[in-house]
């Protein structure tokens, strides 16, 4: 997603206070965002949380 942004995982880690390697381990989907950091992306991508809780894999339920 950080592609949408037009940033490298360097520069996507900066802006999110992470480590390159964090980004990394998510792009690899060896690691998922907690909660607080899926906030995070929601907010800065203008797009529900819930949209990324599916994206990376959480159980969201479904009204």
């Amino acid at each position: 997603m950080r592609e949408l942004l037009g940033l490298t995982q360097i520069d996507f880690a900066k802006l999110l206070q992470i480590s390159q390697t964090l980004v990394s381990l998510w792009e690899k989907e060896e690691k998922k965002p907690d909660c607080y950091m899926l906030l995070w992306l929601a907010a800065l991508y203008s797009i529900p949380a819930e949209t990324l809780l599916l994206q990376f894999g959480y159980d969201v339920p479904i009204n």
